[in-house]
C-alpha cells in the first residue's frame, strides 16, 4: 500500500494496485509507440530538429505523470503548440538555428515559470479568458493553417516557413513546379497509408507504420540523393541538463506569446481531463493541473523539451488501451528513452514527407465545421466571436486571432452587462410570488405599486440603465411606490450605490417610495457600510417583495390585493 503522504504529493499513487499497473504499462507502451513518430514531426512543425520532439516525451512526461491528476491525459508535444512557437520564434531568428532552438528552450521555461506561478496562487480562473467560440474558431484555423505549412514538406517545395494562410497559399503556389517528384510520392503514399489504416485498422499505429515503411524505401532506393530531406542524424543518448540562454531582450520579445500559450496549453489539458474525468467517474483539480503543466515544462526545457500539454487524439488512445492513471506516461517515456538510448541510427532515414503526411492527419480532426455552425445557431454573438476569430488567425496571424478572440469575448461580455434585462413584475394570485408581467399569463400587477427586477449584479456598468428605465417608467405609468426585486443582485459597487442614492431622492420629491426586497447579506452590508440604510430609512428593505408590497399597502391602509 502507497503511504498516504507520497499520495498526497503524487496523485496517481493514490490507492494504486497492481491491476492499475498492468492497464498502464500497456496503455503507456501504445501511446509510446505512437509518440516517437508523432513527436519528431511535431518538432519539425515548430521549426526545431526532430530529436527534440523525443526530448519532449521524457521528462515532461515523467513530471507530469507523478504529479497529474488527469488520469487518462497523454502528455507531450501537441500541434497547435508548435504552430504558435513557430509563429512567435520564426519572427525573431531562422528556423533550426541555434538561436532559434535557444529561443524555444527558453519560451519552454518561461511558460512553465508562468504556469507555475498561476497554479500556485490558485488563480486558474483566467483561463476563462479563452471561451468557448474563441476556442472554436482559433483551433479550427489553426488546424487549416498546420495542414496548409506541411504542403511544403509534403511536396519538398523550397518556400520559407510561413504561419499565415495567405503567405503559406501565396508561396506554395509560386513554388508548386519545383516539387520534388520522389518526395511527393513518399508524402502521398503515406497520406494515403495513414488515411486507410485509420479508416480499417484503428488499432494498428498508423504513424510508426508509415515512418518504418517510407524509412526503409528511402533506405533502400537511396532516395536521400534524389533530393527526398530526412531526418539526418539524430544525436544518441539522454540529453544532459542545460539552462536556456536568458536575456532581457528575449524574454520581452517572448512575454506575448508565454501568456498565449501557457492559457491555450492548460485550457487543452483542463479540458481533456475534465472530458475523461466525467466519462470515467474521478474529479480532477484545476490548480494541481496548472503546477504540474508549469513543472512539466519548467523542468523538461533543462532537458531540450519544447513546450509540452496534453493531445486529445493520444489521450483518447491511452484511455482506450486501458490506462488508469497519469504513470501511463512514465510508461510512455520509457519507450521513447529506448528509441533515443537504441533506435537513433534507424531513425536517420525517415522522411519528412512521411512526417507532414503524419501531422496533416492528426490535426485535421480539430476542423471543426459542426462546432462553429451549433454556434452560430444556438447564439449568434458567439458564432460570430468564433467566426471572426476563425477569419483573422488564418488571415492575419495566430497570436492576433487569439487576442481578437478574447477581446470580442470581453466586450461581449460587458455589452450583455451593461443591457441586463429589466422585468416589470406582478404578484401570482394566491401567492407569495412574483413573475414577469410580460411572460406568465397569471401574474397581475399591484395597484398603485411598480415592481421591477433586473437580472445581473448593479455595477457601474448597467447603473444607468436602470435608472433611466425606472425614470421613465414612472413617467408613463403613475405609482405610489418602486419595489426593486434584488434577489438576482449578487454585488454593487460604488457607481451603483451613487446612482441608488440620486434616484432615491428624485423620486422622494415626486412622492414614491423607494424600497428593496430580497437583499442578499454581503449586498446588505455594503447598503449599510455606505449609509444608504440610514438615508433610506430601515423601513425601505424587507426579507421578500412580498413583504415589501405588504408593508406599503399596510402603509396605505389598505389590504394587499392584484389588478384584475
Amino acid at each position: 500500500m502507497i503511504p498516504s503522504v507520497i499520495s498526497s504529493f503524487f496523485p496517481a499513487f493514490s490507492g494504486y494496485s497492481r491491476a492499475a499497473l498492468r492497464g498502464d504499462v500497456i496503455s503507456g507502451l501504445t501511446v509510446g509507440v505512437i509518440l516517437v513518430p508523432q513527436g519528431m514531426a511535431y518538432a519539425v512543425l515548430a521549426g526545431i530538429p526532430a530529436a527534440y520532439g523525443l526530448y519532449a516525451g521524457l521528462v515532461p512526461l515523467l513530471v507530469y505523470g507523478l504529479l497529474g491528476t488527469g488520469r487518462h491525459v497523454a502528455f507531450g508535444i501537441v500541434a497547435v503548440d508548435c504552430l504558435i512557437i513557430a509563429a512567435a520564434v520564426t519572427r525573431l531568428a531562422a528556423p533550426g538555428s541555434p538561436e532559434y532552438i535557444s529561443l524555444v528552450l527558453l519560451l519552454t521555461l518561461l511558460v512553465g515559470i508562468f504556469q507555475l506561478l498561476l497554479g500556485m496562487l490558485r488563480i486558474g480562473f483566467v483561463v476563462n479568458l479563452l471561451s468557448r467560440p474563441v476556442l472554436a474558431g482559433f483551433v479550427s484555423a489553426a488546424a487549416i493553417i498546420v495542414v496548409l505549412s506541411q504542403v511544403k514538406g509534403l511536396m519538398g517545395l523550397p518556400v520559407p516557413m510561413q504561419t499565415s494562410a495567405v503567405e503559406l497559399f501565396r508561396t506554395a503556389a509560386a513554388a508548386a513546379l519545383a516539387f520534388n517528384g520522389p518526395t511527393f510520392a513518399i508524402g502521398a503514399g503515406s497520406l494515403v497509408l495513414l488515411v486507410l489504416l485509420r479508416r480499417f485498422f484503428p488499432r494498428v499505429p498508423g504513424p510508426l507504420v508509415a515512418v518504418m515503411v517510407t524509412g526503409l524505401l528511402v533506405w533502400f532506393l537511396s532516395l536521400e540523393g534524389r533530393g527526398v530531406e530526412t531526418v539526418g542524424q539524430v544525436p544518441p543518448g539522454v540529453p544532459r541538463p542545460h539552462v536556456p540562454a536568458v536575456s532581457l531582450e528575449s524574454v520581452r520579445a517572448l512575454l506575448p506569446t508565454v501568456a498565449t500559450l501557457s492559457l491555450i496549453q492548460f485550457i487543452n489539458t483542463i479540458s481533456i481531463g475534465k472530458l475523461f474525468a466525467s466519462r470515467f467517474g474521478y474529479r480532477i483539480s484545476a490548480n494541481r493541473e496548472f503546477v504540474a503543466v508549469g513543472l512539466a515544462n519548467t523542468i523538461g526545457s533543462l532537458f531540450l523539451a519544447p513546450p509540452s500539454s496534453s493531445s486529445y487524439s493520444r489521450s483518447a488512445v491511452a484511455a482506450a488501451s486501458g490506462s488508469v492513471t497519469a504513470l501511463s506516461n512514465v510508461m510512455a517515456a520509457c519507450v521513447v528513452l529506448v528509441s533515443i538510448l537504441l533506435l537513433t541510427p534507424l531513425l536517420t532515414h525517415l522522411p519528412i514527407a512521411a512526417f507532414s503526411a503524419i501531422i496533416i492527419v492528426s490535426v485535421a480532426t480539430l476542423i471543426d465545421v459542426r462546432e462553429l455552425r451549433f454556434l452560430w445557431r444556438t447564439k449568434r454573438a458567439d458564432g460570430l466571436i468564433a467566426l471572426i476569430t476563425f477569419v483573422v488567425t488564418l488571415i492575419v496571424g495566430i497570436q492576433q486571432g487569439i487576442l481578437t478572440g478574447i477581446a470580442l469575448s470581453i466586450l461581449a461580455v460587458v455589452a450583455r452587462k451593461s443591457r441586463p434585462n429589466i422585468s416589470v413584475l406582478g404578484l401570482i394570485p394566491g401567492t407569495h410570488t412574483f413573475k414577469e408581467l410580460e411572460h406568465d399569463v397569471d401574474a397581475r400587477p399591484l395597484p398603485d405599486i411598480l415592481a421591477l427586477r433586473m437580472d445581473a449584479s448593479f455595477t457601474f456598468i448597467n447603473a444607468e440603465r436602470l435608472r433611466d428605465a425606472i425614470l421613465d417608467l414612472t413617467a408613463s405609468t403613475p405609482c405610489r411606490a418602486i419595489i426593486i426585486d434584488a434577489q438576482p443582485i449578487n454585488d454593487m459597487d460604488t457607481t451603483a450605490l451613487a446612482v441608488l442614492s440620486e434616484l432615491h431622492d428624485s423620486l422622494a420629491s415626486r412622492h414614491i417610495a423607494f424600497v428593496f426586497g430580497g437583499v442578499k447579506p454581503p449586498v446588505m452590508d455594503l447598503f449599510r457600510q455606505s449609509g444608504l440604510i440610514r438615508e433610506f430609512g430601515d423601513t425601505c428593505f424587507f426579507m421578500s417583495p412580498y413583504q415589501a408590497a405588504e408593508n406599503l399597502m399596510h402603509m396605505w391602509g389598505r389590504e394587499l390585493s392584484v389588478v384584475s
